[in-house]
């Protein structure tokens, strides 16, 4: 189903595009991937990125540079209006968002992400990371895509290229339990990174 879209990854944060679809990123099917950022966090977390997406060859990359941790005072309407141009600029045909959870930032993002796409022709699909399943127990995929163990290997080498964001529940541990976890409920023999799919587009 992901195969050959024009894929756009939003972020609240750098690193997590990495956490929530590492798997997908590292994958050499997918390749028309670009990712969007939204806030601003440090300027060691931007050298941190600079390096993941030379590292994947990523040359479609955007930052909207809002203030890390005061979204909140943002109007919605405004991130929307951003994140719409991208969309629209870019051709954008699937456009993945990270779960809301208890996370303001996340929360934000997510709700911005939904008004941007709601006049628009695409797929909305959802991402998890380790924390949503650790604190916030409400996602539930439907879509699952397999990986090998390669790619999951890749896929925390790519998040800790983010070392100064390696932490409990943000490590090597927490990503293979998730893909572990989620390969359990599909009877999968290999890992597994898990999404939502919110709406499906699809041309005859």
């Amino acid at each position: 189903m992901l195969k050959d879209k024009n894929i756009l990854i939003v972020a609240p944060h750098h690193d997590d595009e990495v956490l929530g679809c590492g798997g997908l990123l590292s994958s050499k099917i997918y390749r028309d991937i670009s990712i969007l950022t939204i806030t601003f966090t440090s300027e060691e977390r931007e050298i941190e990125y600079k390096a993941l997406i030379d590292k994947l060859g990523i040359t479609k990359n955007y930052q909207l540079s809002y203030e890390d941790a005061n979204l909140c005072n943002k109007d919605i309407s405004d991130i929307a209006f951003n994140i719409n141009k991208i969309i629209k600029s870019s051709n954008i045909d699937t456009l993945l968002i990270p779960s809301p959870s208890l996370h303001q930032d996340h929360k934000i993002v997510y709700q911005s992400a939904l008004i941007s796409s709601k006049d628009i022709s695409l797929t909305v699909m959802e991402y998890e990371y380790p924390e949503l399943c650790i604190n916030y127990h409400n996602f539930e995929p439907n879509y699952f895509l397999k990986l090998t163990n390669v790619n999951i290997e890749e896929k925390i080498q790519l998040f800790e290229l983010y070392k100064s964001q390696v932490k409990s529940g943000r490590n090597r541990e927490a990503i293979k339990l998730l893909s572990q976890y989620r390969a359990l409920q599909i009877h999968s023999n290999t890992p597994v990174e898990s999404y939502k799919i919110i709406k499906y587009m699809e041309e005859v």
